[in-house]
């Protein structure tokens, strides 16, 4: 009898019933190879695509349907957030350095800004301010400061930028469980586990990243006219997308689901602009 080349077992078919892995002990060619890549991609998985339908268009549905015990059709919650998480920051790191700042400074009307002074000299990224003389501290924090300034003004903030959207990937994941321990405060009756409120918030976030990433995506390719109104639509969406999910998993009233919304949206907004900034501290502040 066959054993298994990965735990030994003995094998009755093509898999490993222990194991799991499939018993192919032949040497492929690169064809091989890379025709088995092909299919993963475009049979990738049926349930990538038909999850990224239902989380996109249906909001609170794949939560829904997780805890009803119908998870074969969709993809585990966590990994869809990580890989979209992850193609999503890998996505605007890759972006010219101004595209992710770029609507702040529509919204505000500074419009484009220019890495150099009119005379032709560029820029200070940053500038050290002196608080050595406000204790023990700002003498332990003043060379810090004045390097990482060094450091900014060496590429104009480009490596720090690239800092920190490497570090933000850690921040959702402080951000997310807050969100969902006050989420659990609000909805206490009835009584729902905490996961519950967690993975609403987990596929939630997946489906702002991926509308995140078109707006991205967008201001970096659509002239400037037309910058503003996909931003608004993609505002509109996401505020609409986040209200109609809590509508759609507690099934509570317009009214009162519009109030805790709010609340939400306003501690939300609270926590992850200080996420933010500690975020931003660490990166300057980091080699």
């Amino acid at each position: 009898m066959t054993a298994c080349r990965n735990c030994g077992a003995a094998l009755r078919g093509p898999y490993c019933a222990l194991c799991g892995q499939r018993h192919d002990p032949h040497v492929h060619s690169l064809g091989h190879f890379i025709g088995e890549a092909l299919e993963t991609l475009t049979h990738a998985d049926s349930r990538l695509w038909r999850t990224l339908g239902t989380l996109l268009t249906r909001p609170g549905q794949l939560t829904q349907e997780f805890f009803a015990g119908r998870r074969v059709r969709q993809l585990p919650p966590f990994r869809l957030y990580l890989i979209v998480s992850v193609v999503f920051f890998l996505f605007a790191s890759m972006l010219p350095a101004d595209a992710p700042l770029q609507l702040a400074r529509e919204s505000d009307g500074a419009g484009e800004s220019s890495s150099a002074d009119p005379d032709g000299t560029p820029q200070q990224a940053c500038e050290a301010i002196d608080i050595e003389g406000v204790g023990a501290a700002g003498a332990w924090l003043q060379p810090r400061l004045e390097a990482a300034c060094a450091r900014a003004n060496a590429d104009q903030g480009r490596s720090l930028e690239s800092r920190i959207w490497s570090s933000l990937p850690r921040a959702m994941f402080v951000l997310m469980p807050l969100m969902a321990g006050l989420t659990m405060l609000l909805y206490w009756r009835p009584r729902r586990r905490y996961v519950e409120h967690l993975l609403l918030f987990v596929h939630n976030h997946t489906a702002v990243f991926i509308a995140i990433g078109v707006q991205l995506g967008a201001t970096a390719v659509l002239p400037a006219a037309a910058r503003s109104p996909a931003s608004a639509a993609v505002a509109a969406y996401l505020t609409w997308y986040v209200y109609a999910s809590m509508r759609r998993y507690y099934g509570q009233g317009r009214l009162r689901t519009l109030a805790k919304f709010a609340l939400l949206l306003t501690t939300y907004s609270v926590l992850a602009i200080l996420l933010f900034a500690a975020t931003a501290a660490y990166a300057f502040l980091s080699a």
